[in-house]
Order: C-alpha cells, then sequence, then structure tokens
C-alpha cells in the first residue's frame, strides 16, 4: 500500500511538472525583463533599493524552473542551483571583497549555465511548439547577454583597466548596471562605444557575443517562432 500511495505521488509530481514547465517559461521571461531593465537601474541610481533583489530574485526563478522542468535530473540540478543562490545571497555581505564578488559571478554562471541547459530541452524538445515556447527561446537569448555580463565583470574585477569608462569597483550596483549596458548593447550589435574593452580577454569575449546575438535570432529564435505559428509537433 505504502508503494502504492509513493508511486501515486511521484506520478502527481510528474504531472504537474509536465503542467508547469511551459507556463514556467512565460513567468521566467517576465522576472528576467524586471530584473534587467528595471531592478538593475534602479539599483545604479538609488542605493535604498536592496542590490540583494538584483541577484537573488532570477537566481530563485531560475532553479524554481529548473526544479519544475521536464527533465530526468530537474530537481537535482534545481536544488543545486537553489543553493547557489543561496550562496550569493550569503556573498552579498561583502560587496567589497573581490573574492566574495568573483564568487558570487562563477555560482551565477554555473546557474544560468543550468538554466540555458532546461530551458533549451523546454523549448525544443518533442511536443508542439506554444506561445510559451516562443518565450522561452527569448529567455535563452537574454541569458546570453546575463552571462556575458557576469564574464565581463569578472575580467574587470581582476583587470580594473580591461574596459574603459565603466564606474569604479567600490560602487558594485552602478558596476554592475554599466557592464549589463554593455553585453546587450554588444549581443544587439547596438554599438554605442561608450565603454570599449580593452583588454584581449574582454575584447575576444565581446566578438563572441556579438556573434552569437547575430546567430541566435537568425537560427533558433526565428525557428521556434516559425513553428509556434504552424502549430507543429516536432
Amino acid at each position: 500500500m505504502n508503494a502504492v500511495g509513493h508511486l501515486s505521488f511521484l506520478e502527481r509530481l510528474d504531472a504537474f511538472r509536465e503542467r508547469a514547465c511551459e507556463p514556467a517559461l512565460s513567468m521566467l521571461l517576465f522576472v528576467q525583463t524586471v530584473t534587467i531593465f528595471g531592478f538593475v537601474p534602479a539599483t545604479a541610481v538609488w542605493p535604498i533599493i536592496p542590490q540583494g533583489i538584483v541577484a537573488i530574485l532570477p537566481l530563485t526563478f531560475s532553479s524554481i524552473f529548473i526544479a519544475t522542468s521536464r527533465g530526468k535530473w530537474g530537481i537535482g540540478t534545481g536544488a543545486v542551483s537553489l543553493l547557489l543562490s543561496g550562496v550569493v545571497a550569503v556573498l552579498q555581505c561583502w560587496p567589497n571583497s573581490r573574492v566574495a564578488v568573483a564568487s558570487e559571478d562563477l555560482a551565477a554562471v554555473v546557474t544560468f549555465s543550468l538554466l540555458s541547459i532546461e530551458v533549451f530541452k523546454a523549448v525544443y524538445g518533442p511536443g508542439r511548439f506554444t506561445g510559451h515556447r516562443v518565450r522561452g527561446a527569448v529567455v535563452l537569448y537574454l541569458n546570453i547577454g546575463l552571462l556575458f555580463t557576469f564574464l565581463y565583470r569578472l575580467i574587470a574585477e581582476f583587470s580594473p583597466s580591461a574596459f574603459a569608462h565603466l564606474p569604479g569597483a567600490d560602487h558594485q550596483a552602478a558596476l554592475r548596471a554599466a557592464l549589463e549596458y554593455f553585453s546587450f548593447s554588444d549581443l544587439t550589435t547596438l554599438g554605442i562605444g561608450d565603454i570599449v574593452p580593452i583588454q584581449p580577454m574582454a575584447r575576444a569575449l565581446a566578438v563572441l557575443e556579438a556573434t552569437m546575438g547575430q546567430l541566435f535570432p537568425a537560427t533558433l529564435l526565428a525557428y521556434a517562432v516559425t513553428r509556434a505559428m504552424q502549430g507543429d509537433e516536432k
């Protein structure tokens, strides 16, 4: 009887994950959009807004999405991501520590990498392409900009002269906002030129991001939109 009940619980859990996976893509896009275009610049302008919101909110929702994904290892990787989110929250207590900031960035890179893998599987896996999947493809695109933001900050933390015209490391909120602005400007090839990569590694990453920014909308994002419009089963 217990075994049957236990199996029934697992079946209900799988059914919930199946129902929640695609709507979670839309929720994840909403959270990322608010964070990137709202909270990040707001914390740079108004110090009264806790900077921890910028780090914890998207990481927590990323962990929840991973846990509700269809993947076999979703719950396990979601737990790991949630643990990393907690690590980031603790590291926020030492905003002026180079080691703490670098560790925070590395934890964020790992979390968003895991998220990208699970979102990719949810978007391009078997099943009918829906609007939720298209929004998931946009999440993947935004994740590219976020991942490069953290990589740029790692470089800037250990090589302050890697970029020209950046705020000082003593104002982490402004530095994060500036590097995120540079990352998405580079990703979309906006190319205003007010922040310039100087160090060779920074330049190499900027070229790589710009290349990905050109290829992704023309291939994977266009593919998802086309399949959704056709209402195809893969």
